[in-house]
């Protein structure tokens, strides 16, 4: 879990600012975090300025980091160039304690599910956090540098406007997972006006072609999620989608690691032939073999279990359970999460 810092964990994190100095001194790192900084007083500043953060496990902090809006000053001058002029947050002081795997990455995957422009650096003999900006898909900007006038490896990050799987086209023996098209319009509301079909999937019925139009132009655009196009009766009967997972830095299983989430929705006329199962299965096939994905989601209601049947057919296991309000139908409802990893997948 990510929250905020509070000023009842400053001893700890006091502790865990000292430790990472040891550790870097023992790893070589004799440029970085020298002196007193990072301290007591820092952390308290960071704190009572509301940009401090801790990613905690149960009652475990298992690192920590600062998230500052605003122009940071010392990429005012960069021997190099950024390549974005939005406004951005940039992430400092990210510690890990080392009690938890991936808990850098779990603290930048929550900075990118939440903000659309970051940055960072850090010094070019880190290593582990170098190998962790990597993996987060951060691109190489130039060298800035600290106000003692050292130097570092500055980094910037956006987020994408269009998806992994914009064009992808993927075939089953009965259909064909492939992008939206305009022309999807009326099959796509004779489905979604169903009782049961939005319900299900924690949307509404739609009431009016014109809903379903902008909901199907959001896909288009943004191309994150897949038509379900039925070969023999040549038309749309449902969709699968492949989004950022933005609960998975919460555990330790898939924290850190890269995440997609699935959402999935068929016409009622369709139930129970296997047509959705047959569909994730060549969904995970393509996220595994094709993006490289670490884990896969997905989530259903509890009392959806034929959504919850695909899931187990298609090797996903069975994470937890939580409680969430969905506004989209106002009410507290029970959504249980699965999720299956790179190695359970291939040794399927």
């Amino acid at each position: 879990m990510i929250r905020p810092a509070t000023l009842n964990d400053v001893d700890t994190l006091e502790k865990l600012y000292a430790d990472a100095k040891l550790y870097l001194r023992s790893v070589g790192n004799n440029v970085q975090w020298t002196g007193e900084y990072p301290n007591r007083q820092s952390v308290i500043d960071d704190i009572t300025n509301d940009r401090l953060y801790v990613c905690q496990y149960d009652d475990v902090i298992a690192g920590a980091f600062a998230l500052c809006p605003g122009i940071e000053p010392t990429y005012n001058y960069i021997e190099g160039a950024w390549k974005y002029d939005d406004e951005y947050r940039t992430i400092h002081r990210v510690v890990s304690a080392h009690t938890h795997p991936r808990v850098g990455r779990a603290c930048i995957d929550w900075c990118q599910s939440n903000f659309d422009n970051l940055r960072i650096d850090t010094h070019q003999c880190n290593k582990p956090m170098l190998r962790v900006i990597e993996q987060m898909g951060f691109v190489y900007s130039g060298i800035v540098y600290m106000a003692d006038n050292t130097p570092r490896m500055a980094f910037e990050w956006k987020k994408p406007t269009h998806y992994d799987v914009a064009d992808v086209v993927l075939n089953t023996e009965k259909v064909v997972l492939r992008p939206w098209k305009p022309t999807d319009l009326q099959d796509f509301y004779n489905y979604a006006q169903h009782k049961e079909v939005g319900p299900n999937a924690g949307w509404l019925p739609h009431t009016s072609i014109t809903t379903t139009e902008a909901i199907l132009n959001s896909f288009i655009k943004n191309g994150d999620v897949l038509a379900i196009y039925h070969k023999q009766d040549d038309k749309v009967i449902g969709s699968v989608g492949i989004h950022p997972c933005k609960w998975s830095c919460h555990y330790i299983e898939l924290a850190g690691t890269r995440v997609k989430e699935l959402g999935y929705v068929l016409s009622k006329d369709y139930h129970n032939c296997g047509l959705m199962s047959d569909c994730i299965r060549k969904v995970l096939r393509y996220c595994f073999g094709t993006l490289g994905l670490d884990a896969v989601t997905a989530t259903c209601f509890d009392h959806n279990i034929a959504s919850r049947r695909v899931m187990e057919h298609n090797g996903m296991v069975f994470l937890d359970q939580v409680s969430e309000y969905v506004s989209t139908l106002d009410k507290q409802m029970t959504v249980l999460r699965h999720y299956i990893t790179k190695e359970q997948y291939f040794k399927k």
